[in-house]
């Protein structure tokens, strides 16, 4: 194909051009080395004693210009680790990352068991066992229609099937290759995306043009099936089995555009074909919604009291055992058709791969299913040949849910991470056992029965023969791992498992930190880049009632980091302080805490866009509502009706109700409360009419003024589109102009209302949140300002203090040259006078023998040998 030999026209020309400017720059030193070699030999024959100077005048010379390079080198490190080093980069990441073991592989044992040592053999052995695993079973198209029959799937629009085969246009093109990130490992063409950034303008009009020609005649260049497969071993699975490791594969950036234009248009229809149910790789899903949606349905199986099994299906290679042909079927019963679903079939048509072994290349060898990771496409197909299994267990009636509301929760999906809700369990296990064989009989789905977990709850009427008879999968009386936290049976014992065991991970990781090449800033930037996150992900999934002392550990844990045990220097609560008003940004974990539970209240509060665990959690507190319980007049020791013992409500409305009475709007009078409140004395038709208005979007006492004056009956029966009871219009009036309820409703909400109630973006929600609860109950706190305004007898407008902060923040490029002058300026430094009033003992006086006390402005600044 034309844009193969492109390709390979350019490649070549790159690697002449490469090797010409090679010799260049080494010429001179190759010419003084073949010099060199012909006066050496003339001198072993003919010895000469000037012949002997030229000789040590040419090795001077080659010794000069190679040390130099290597100066060169050493300047260029040099000066990438003095603007880098200790910043919140990829430099302080490689200082403390563990040193993992070579990616090197010693030896592989084959299916005797027999271990194979020369390089030889593993790739052999590697090869027999990836062939296996892409080989097809062929399931037949009569068996995948018979399964797919009796399962309804969600349908594209005509609107959407028209968006996904609209040709590829260029526009589209230059935006996807700008989205993929520089220094990435390159396919099998050494193309790598700098390339295809570089020259654009060049280049991408032919990779459009090789985009209509496979549109229309059905081929795709043939390096477009090709890949490198690097195999990355699986923590925890043995480094003898081949199927210990992850086979990642390096496609060509030319099919990784392609392919990337393919999943961003499925990526916007996407949401429209997968239950919520599944939440992996679509956009404002997440997995630890999946966490709490789980939590949610034990909670109810222990309120009910109800016998229900929870299961954790151990699937086994499931992205490399999908059934091509059963994917297909799959997408034009929901509809796909025309370019889109051609495009996918040509990507499956003949993919082949290669496998990297301790550097070597293996022979090519066809994969004939599978998804490839590595394929940006790879993910949403994968969500699509799995929703016809989530979809058959919510439609058999033979498998049992729990129920909770008028609803049967049955599963929940991340990637190939499976958890199952069953009751009635004689019949529901049994038949979900029976539904899995089939499914995997068509698609190449194969759940490993043996390692697959079992949560028995409430099960005193099963007898152990009867659990033995009923499930083939594993009984777990302690905890279930999902998604990187553990479930305990009972769901009291979230914090012991999760969090106790988080407090020694952060303390075994903050002692490894112990005596690294890292300075002051450095650790402090550490906690910023790795110990908070590593923290906030469990915070996040875990929003449960954490006890003080947890966060008296977590500080404790900070200061010692930063501080190495001895005595802290500056207070936490400046060091807190956001940068802008003279502090060093350092994390409060509590209020990280806080965020993280607050992202509930703001999900509860939102229609339209909620994951599964709210309309559980809407379900479990019905009849009443969270609209009503955020928004209403309540004491604040009231307890809250069927939330206060859930493991996440009671938690966020405990600090929705300390935040409301920090800001002093406990009583119910602010600009988002609802409009329908017990004030009103509504009857049940005037209910039923505030419950159409808030359909239409009016629910809120805001929507009811136009800047500070109560909308007019005439421009809010526009609004309603319906005739307005006069009566009930004269009750909302009077009930918002009342004096004690107007100033409220017509004030400016506080940034956390807007945030909370105002639907804005998901995004960072928790970073906003965090900002939000910061400015609430954290004052600033810059003392050291008052001690220099003592020091030097004057006083600092706010002008003159920002413009310190932001000169000690941004007066130098580089953080060791920064530091110092943070650390002067937060008077971190100890003077003679500072160590005496801590120990009388020692003097006072300056350590330069001056014989003036010692202070801080005198050390620095007075001490007349500096001055003189």
């Amino acid at each position: 194909m034309v844009w193969d030999a492109m390709k390979a026209v350019i490649r070549g020309s790159y690697i002449a051009a490469a090797a010409h400017k090679w010799k260049e720059k080494n010429r001179e030193v190759k010419e003084l080395q073949l010099k060199l070699s012909a006066l050496q030999e003339i001198q072993k024959k003919r010895p000469k004693k000037s012949r002997g100077k030229k000789i040590t005048e040419i090795r001077g010379l080659i010794e000069t210009m190679n040390s130099e390079k290597i100066i060169t080198k050493l300047r260029y490190t040099k000066q990438f680790y003095f603007s880098k080093a200790n910043k919140a980069d990829k430099t302080l990441a490689w200082l403390v990352k563990k040193k993992r073991d070579r990616n090197y592989i010693s030896h592989i044992r084959d299916r005797t068991g027999t271990l194979n040592l020369t390089e030889k053999d593993m790739r052999q052995r590697f090869l027999q066992f990836y062939t296996a695993l892409y080989q097809s079973t062929n399931p037949s198209e009569e068996h995948i229609e018979n399964f797919l029959k009796g399962i309804r799937l969600p349908q594209l629009t005509k609107t959407q099937k028209e968006y996904l085969n609209a040709p590829i246009t260029l526009e589209e093109t230059q935006a996807i290759i700008k989205e993929f990130p520089n220094n990435k490992a390159t396919g099998p063409d050494g193309f790598p995306f700098e390339f295809y950034k570089i020259y654009s303008g060049e280049v991408t009009p032919g990779l459009v043009e090789a985009f209509k020609y496979l549109t229309k005649e059905g081929k795709l260049p043939p390096t477009f099936y090709e890949a490198n497969i690097v195999l990355c071993h699986k923590s925890g699975k043995s480094k003898e089995d081949c199927s210990g490791y992850r086979p990642i594969s390096l496609l060509n950036a030319d099919s990784k555009i392609f392919t990337k234009i393919l999943a961003n248009r499925l990526q916007a229809c996407i949401k429209d074909l997968i239950s919520p149910d599944q939440t992996g790789f679509i956009n404002n899903r997440m997995g630890i919604d999946n966490i709490r949606k789980v939590i949610n349905v034990m909670y109810k199986i222990q309120q009910d009291k109800a016998p229900a099994a929870v299961i954790s299906l151990d699937a086994d290679k499931a992205f490399d055992r999908l059934e091509y042909n059963f994917l297909t079927k799959t997408m034009e019963k929901m509809g796909f058709q025309g370019n889109f679903i051609n495009w996918v079939k040509l990507i499956q048509k003949d993919p082949t791969s290669r496998i990297i072994v301790n550097g070597i290349l293996t022979e090519k060898f066809s994969l004939m299913r599978g998804t490839r990771q590595g394929c940006p496409l790879s993910p949403l197909l994968f969500n699509i040949g799995l929703e016809p299994l989530a979809q058959a267990i919510k439609q058999n009636p033979k498998i049992t849910g729990v129920e909770v509301g008028p609803q049967q929760w049955k599963i929940s999906l991340y990637a190939d991470d499976t958890m199952l809700f069953l009751t009635n369990l004689k019949q529901s296990i049994p038949e979900t056992v029976t539904l899995l064989e089939r499914f995997g009989s068509v698609s190449g789905y194969k759940v490993n029965v043996s390692k697959s977990q079992m949560f028995l709850l409430q099960d005193k009427d099963m007898s152990k023969a009867e659990r033995d008879r009923v499930t083939p999968f594993q009984i777990n009386n302690l905890t279930i791992k999902y998604l990187g936290i553990y479930l305990p049976k009972n769901i009291a014992d979230l914090y012991k498992y999760n969090y106790v065991p988080l407090i020694e991970r952060m303390s075994n990781l903050g002692s490894s930190w112990k005596g690294i090449g890292c300075t002051w800033m450095g650790k402090i930037n550490l906690i910023k880049m790795i110990l908070i996150p590593k923290l906030l992900y469990t915070l996040i999934a875990l929003p449960i009632q954490i006890p003080e002392n947890f966060f008296t550990k977590v500080n404790r844990i900070i200061n010692t980091i930063i501080w190495n045990k001895s005595k802290p220097r500056i207070r936490r609560s400046t060091m807190q302080t956001p940068k802008e008003l003279g502090g060093l940004n350092l994390p409060n974990v509590k209020y990280y805490y806080w965020a993280s539970a607050m992202r509930g209240v703001k999900l509860w509060y939102e229609e339209g866009r909620d994951p599964s665990w709210v309309t559980l959690e809407k379900q479990i507190i019905a009849p009443n509502t969270f609209k009503n319980l955020l928004t209403e007049e309540t004491p604040r020791n009231e307890p809250v009706k069927k939330s206060r013992l859930h493991p996440f409500i009671g938690t966020a409305l405990d600090i929705w109700r300390r935040c409301k009475y920090k800001l002093e709007i406990a009583q119910g009078k602010f600009p988002y409360k609802r409009i329908q409140c017990e004030a009103l004395s509504l009857n049940k038709k005037e209910k039923d009419t505030l419950d159409r208005w808030s359909k239409k979007g009016l629910w809120q006492v805001k929507h009811f003024f136009i800047g500070d004056d109560i909308i007019a009956q005439d421009t809010l029966q526009d609004k309603c589109e319906e005739p307005i009871d006069g009566w009930l219009y004269l009750k909302i009036r009077s009930y918002l102009s009342h004096p004690t309820n107007k100033t409220h409703f017509t004030r400016a909400p506080y940034p956390l209302e807007t945030e909370l109630f105002n639907f804005t973006p998901h995004r960072k929600v928790i970073s906003r949140l965090y900002r939000c609860i910061r400015k609430i109950f954290q004052f600033p706190d810059a003392g050291y300002i008052e001690k220099w305004e003592e020091d030097l007898n004057m006083a600092f407008t706010k002008e003159t203090m920002a413009q310190i902060w932001s000169h000690t923040q941004n007066c130098a490029k580089s953080l060791m040259v920064k530091e110092p002058q943070i650390k002067l300026v937060f008077r971190f430094y100890l003077t003679p006078l500072s160590i005496h009033r801590a120990n009388r003992n020692y003097s006072e006086l300056c350590w330069r023998g001056c014989g003036h006390v010692g202070s801080y402005l005198h050390h620095w600044w007075d001490c007349e040998t500096i001055v003189g």
